[in-house]
């Protein structure tokens, strides 16, 4: 079994700073984390989402390590592949380099409905920045045992390199035949390579398109091989993109300030936070019969996009949350904590906007009882969990008044000494 591991397209190599951390250490979307271990040589991919299948939804988790087999193999403008040290410190030889791949394997578990399996096998890792417009570059598996790297670029011959079991061959440039479409969204897409040592000729039997800013993607499956072509080019617009159930925009739909704790918006953890999500989970659970014996409260949301909103509105407000997250980068807790105090009484004294305060009081009924409580996108993780972090508010009454003071505690808990430091030690992304 094989897998293809990290694509990125990126601004340059990782380089330890004055602090000890490094750059580019890690990469995260609500459900995906890309984390740097130990640089160059152990990376922890962790997942945790819904994928489809044809027309059915699957709940996956991945806890997978990478571990390199050896040196990278670097690439530099000419489109030659080398494999030693480079000098980081010199920034001419730096921005010579187009990037470089890493043949290795990863292991660890994933978990697909609750059913869990080992894995282990041979992946790679590629890193690209400073491409150009028509560059291309194929990545992965031939006859089953052959692991590739193939680049194009447009103004300079084909060149790659390949690792069998025994031995790591570099090609030289000229000495690789490489043809592709370059429009990833062409069904009878082929592909190409000739080399002394082995061709590949071959028409796809499926692929998975990806399109970016200013590289498209294809996740690509044949006869004799699998991998990951990519195809540089100018920012253009399509319609053939694939979205990641986790990764919903704000721009996909109008994302209202509060949803019902049964919607359909609260799969999306970036929406609705990591609490809710799992609490719409269970309520879901429930309803399909799949779980007995357990009562959860129906409730309402407030949306992540209610607090931007309400923090855009505020500029003073906004003004200094940036202050703060500037000061917690600093590492003075004493300083910062005065500072958070003073930023949770302005928390409280700001207004929320006539349409969120209707839709709160449309969803609480003033004869009932409430918890107010966090849900943070960062709470609950797969990887942190944020415990102890943000406050939660009980016996509050159903009048509006009480529920939006303690709304306005709950968003204020986001940005405290506390909170804010443990985002910045553990999270490692101090952001809001």
């Amino acid at each position: 079994m094989q897998a293809l591991v990290s694509v990125r397209h990126l601004q340059g190599p990782s380089i330890e700073t004055d602090k000890g951390s490094y750059a580019f250490s890690s990469w995260k979307t609500p459900s995906l984390q890309f984390q740097c271990i130990v640089p160059m040589r152990t990376w922890r991919i962790v997942f945790s989402g819904r994928l489809r299948n044809c027309e059915n939804y699957r709940h996956v988790k991945i806890n997978f390590l990478w571990n390199p087999f050896g040196f990278p193999v670097y690439c530099d403008k000419n489109n030659t592949f080398f494999k030693h040290e480079i000098d980081h410190t010199d920034p001419d030889y730096i921005n010579n380099l187009l990037g470089f791949d890493q043949f290795g394997q990863i292991s660890g578990s994933i978990v697909i409905d609750g059913k869990t399996e080992m894995i282990n096998m041979r992946a790679m890792k590629l890193r690209r920045w400073n491409m150009s417009v028509d560059d291309s570059a194929f990545v992965g598996f031939i006859n089953g045992d052959i692991m590739c790297s193939v680049q194009k670029l447009e103004r300079i011959n084909c060149s790659g390199h390949l690792k069998t079991t025994p031995e790591h061959e570099i090609f030289t440039p000229g000495g690789l035949y490489f043809v592709t479409d370059n429009n990833l969204e062409n069904d009878s897409l082929k592909i190409e390579i000739q080399h002394k040592n082995f061709s590949l000729n071959a028409s796809l039997k499926s692929q998975t398109t990806v399109i970016l800013n200013t590289v498209s993607i294809a996740i690509l499956l044949g006869d004799d091989f699998k991998g990951i072509l990519l195809c540089f080019k100018d920012v253009h617009i399509t319609e053939n993109i694939v979205k990641y159930v986790e990764d919903i925009s704000v721009n996909d739909h109008k994302i209202d300030l509060t949803v019902n704790l049964d919607s359909e918006m609260c799969m999306f953890s970036n929406i609705v936070g990591n609490k809710a999500k799992s609490l719409f989970q269970l309520k879901k659970a429930i309803v399909d019969g799949l779980i007995n014996d357990i009562i959860v409260p129906d409730g309402i949301c407030i949306t992540a996009m209610a607090m931007r909103t309400h923090i855009n509105e505020n500029k003073q407000l906004s003004i200094d949350l940036d202050n703060a997250i500037e000061k917690a980068k600093q590492s003075d807790f004493e300083q910062l904590a005065d500072y958070c105090e003073l930023l949770d009484d302005q928390w409280r004294s700001t207004k929320l906007s006539a349409e969120l305060l209707e839709a709160i009081s449309n969803g609480v009924s003033a004869h009932r009882v409430y918890a107010v409580r966090s849900s943070g996108t960062f709470e609950d993780g797969e990887s942190t969990s944020s415990a102890g972090q943000y406050v939660t508010m009980l016996g509050c009454t159903g009048r509006t008044c009480d529920i939006v003071a303690a709304v306005l505690k709950c968003w204020s808990s986001n940005f405290s000494a506390r909170a804010l430091t443990y985002r910045k030690c553990v999270v490692r992304d101090i952001i809001y």
